[in-house]
């Protein structure tokens, strides 16, 4: 089996979320992935997009977010491309553990989901666009 590609083109918005996680659903439905691994995906881009929605841009403007999706034999990957501030997540450190749950602040634990999920995270800045891909297993 080749690798397979689904490409989107997201606008820095919330209600683009929804609209990606369908297609892809849709575009990995055929490759009968473990519920568990389709659940990580998931829980992957919306991390990403999110944490990029609310995070990356400086301004107000409308920017762009590509996304890819990559089948793989042994794993599937996602890959954001952004023109957002600089962030390199491999090389954040993660928030302390609060004492208990009602130091636990809501929110700011999406990198540690994320770094927990994946098989692997890798981040780059080239050409002033920041490129991040996150492979998760496909068992």
């Amino acid at each position: 089996m080749g690798e397979e590609r689904l490409h989107l083109t997201l606008a820095n918005r919330l209600d683009a979320l929804e609209p990606a996680r369908q297609a892809m659903a849709a575009f990995l439905a055929p490759a009968t992935l473990p519920p568990q691994v389709v659940f990580k995906l998931e829980l992957v881009l919306e991390e990403t997009f999110m944490n990029l929605i609310w995070h990356a841009f400086k301004d107000a403007a409308e920017h762009t977010i590509e996304l890819t999706v990559q089948l793989q034999p042994d794993e599937v990957a996602l890959s954001f491309e952004d023109d957002g501030i600089a962030f390199d997540p491999t090389q954040a450190a993660e928030p302390p553990f609060p004492a208990s749950l009602l130091d636990a602040p809501t929110g700011g634990r999406g990198l540690m989901l994320l770094r927990r999920t994946a098989r692997s995270i890798s981040y780059e800045r080239r050409d002033g666009l920041n490129r991040l891909r996150v492979a998760v297993a496909r068992v």
